[in-house]
């Protein structure tokens, strides 16, 4: 086995239940990177991005600034994952899960990962604040806090002035644990026999759902997991016809690369546009996610073994980028960029690929140090058949 091999080996995760669908670490890997993008928008643009459309709008502003919504192409991911195996059981006759399997599962994978970060957190900003032990007093409520993803909760919304956490970015995965909770109980839609109720059931929820988001109070975004359950249960839905569908009749076309690539590239510009305009954004990124697995070209890329592999440190990633993304900057500007302000998307480009890079560098080692080692337990096993790679 040569280098490449070993270190695309050392990268590659593995699956506790014995399941792996190539195309969703593919799907990670576009997650992750937007929010990552996103986390940089304020190296390059100084004011809140509009789109091109509007006046003062920038059309590369906008894009890097939509990376944000990064975050709910993996609640979608997570509806996905977490429905499969209720899914199988109810639609396809396949073994029950069991629930104290299910949520110890998720403790034992998640959690370990997570405290070991937030301690590294803590340590870091101990460093920063010159050793100063009134900042691990300060941290230390928030610390205990996130170990039991109840700081939404106690000290409120990310978007509060004044809002202090030992990582930030750890709301969203609060957002995952409410839906952790509830995802059992919501599975009990694949219950229903017939496809066309049972998706129209889907739908439904998706349109109300996400009419509440309009009566939620925006102090509690980002706290209660009501405004994001649109794209968990987008998730759902994908399920339903990745196993009906998909799974009986496993074809792909070029027709699905061409209604993918719009359903990619156009999705960032009815971000944020109004009511209306944000509901079919969450009926495109569906449409998004089914090329991921019908289209010829876009399977071949999102089964990519380096996609994949990195897609799948996205736990990993998504922990530790905003603590690496300030002192590389601050490297690559000395060494290679310089410290002028850049807007030329070219070099944005440019820039963007070094600070990924290496944050997926220095992740890798993380990851093989304090993910992957928890990944290894198996609770509960899934009978998964994978679709073949060529149509």
């Amino acid at each position: 086995m040569g280098v490449i091999d070993r270190l695309h080996r050392a990268m590659s995760r593995v699956t506790s239940s014995g399941a792996f669908i190539p195309e969703v670490d593919g799907l990670r890997f576009v997650a992750i990177t937007s929010v990552i993008v996103f986390h940089m928008y304020g190296e390059y643009f100084t004011t809140r991005a509009l789109p091109p459309w509007q006046e003062g709008g920038n059309t590369v502003a906008w894009l890097i600034f939509t990376g944000h919504f990064g975050v709910q192409l993996f609640f979608v991911i997570s509806g996905f994952v977490l429905a499969l195996p209720f899914a199988q059981h109810y639609i396809d006759g396949g073994r029950p899960v069991k629930i104290k399997d299910y949520f110890l599962r998720r403790l034992t994978r998640l959690e370990p990962p997570y405290i070991i970060s937030l301690i590294i957190y803590v340590i870091v900003r101990f460093y920063f604040a010159g050793y100063n032990i009134d900042k691990i007093i300060e941290l230390w409520p928030h610390f205990w806090a996130h170990v039991f993803y109840v700081h939404g909760f106690i000290y409120g919304s990310i978007s509060q002035p004044g809002y202090v956490s030992v990582n930030h970015v750890t709301w969203s995965l609060e957002m995952e644990v409410q839906f952790y909770i509830l995802a059992p109980l919501l599975a009990n839609v694949f219950r229903i026999t017939s496809p066309a109720v049972r998706r129209g059931v889907m739908i439904g929820a998706i349109v109300l759902t996400h009419h509440l988001v309009t009566l939620v109070p925006r102090s509690t975004m980002a706290v209660v997991v009501v405004p994001f359950l649109p794209m968990f249960f987008v998730g759902f839905l994908l399920v339903d016809v990745f196993l009906v569908d998909w799974k009986r009749s496993p074809s792909r076309t070029w027709v699905w690369d061409v209604i993918g690539v719009l359903a990619w590239c156009g999705g960032p510009f009815l971000l944020q546009q109004g009511y209306l305009a944000d509901l079919a954004a969450i009926f495109v990124v569906w449409i998004a996610y089914m090329s991921a697995f019908r289209g010829v070209m876009l399977s071949y890329i999102f089964r990519n073994r380096w996609i994949v592999a990195i897609g799948g440190m996205c736990y990993t990633l998504y922990l530790y980028h905003p603590i690496m993304l300030w002192p590389l900057q601050q490297v690559w500007k000395h060494y290679l960029f310089g410290f002028e302000r850049t807007t030329d998307l070219g070099m944005i480009a440019l820039q963007q690929f070094v600070y990924i890079t290496s944050v997926i560098a220095l992740c890798t080692v993380l990851f093989v140090a304090f993910e992957k080692p928890f990944m290894k337990r198996r609770t509960w096993k899934l009978k998964l058949q994978e679709p073949p790679t060529h149509s």
